[in-house]
């Protein structure tokens, strides 16, 4: 889980030790690094497109700049690659989520349940919010939205902000229009944030703004 990075780096350069604090028979998994960027590209793609995984697929520059900003000459080790790479944030009972719209409907979309959703109660109007406060300060890489079970719901257009009071926003770190129904938000650059806040940006003439689970790529702390 986590940003695609995390995958690239560890095909790139291997993963060795005891992973979760479990030790395997097999204690290395081989670095694949020697193969180029589009191979790897595909590979990591196809897991993350197959098999029940919903992620988005990896492009061979993503690839060529991971390999030179990493740039190791050993294995990483599970508590490193953490560390240098963000992961899916795991501490979704803490965050509090406030919405222009049916608040109340908003801890369907953090309750790990893909039965259960959050929807504005209504079609998609410009203007329409979201707004994650996190318990802290971290760095945040990116925001997975995924609506699956209603695949027309997703966000016609959107803009994501940052900020580390609530009160002064960034820039727009991230834009666009609805993917994949599951819309994975990669930041062109992390950002330092406690609150990052969604709007919509266009008005839908039949579909509401639904989320059945809400993710973020960053740090665990």
């Amino acid at each position: 889980n986590g940003h695609p990075a995390l995958s690239v780096s560890t095909v790139l350069y291997g993963l060795e030790g005891p992973i979760d604090g479990k030790t395997y028979a097999a204690q290395l998994m081989v670095p694949m690094g020697t193969n180029d960027d589009k191979w790897v590209a595909g590979v990591i793609s196809y897991i993350r497109t197959s098999f029940g995984n919903t992620g988005a697929p990896v492009t061979p520059k993503m690839v060529a700049k991971i390999r030179k900003s990493d740039a190791r000459k050993k294995h990483w080790t599970q508590a490193e690659i953490e560390k240098a790479h963000d992961m899916v944030m795991t501490d979704r009972s803490k965050w509090i989520l406030t919405a222009s719209t049916n608040p109340g409907a908003l801890k369907n979309a953090i309750d790990g349940k893909m039965s259960t959703r959050y929807d504005t109660k209504g079609v998609q109007k410009k203007g329409m919010w979201l707004n994650i406060e996190l318990p802290e300060t971290r760095r945040v890489s990116g925001i997975v939205l995924n609506n699956i079970p209603s695949a027309n719901d997703g966000a016609k257009e959107f803009k994501v902000e940052a900020s580390t009071d609530g009160k002064t926003w960034s820039v727009v770190i991230a834009k666009g229009k609805a993917g994949k129904p599951n819309n994975e938000i990669l930041f062109p650059k992390a950002v330092q944030a406690k609150h990052l806040k969604i709007t919509l940006g266009a008005n839908h003439d039949r579909n509401y703004w639904s989320i059945h689970d809400l993710q973020l790529h960053g740090s665990k702390r």
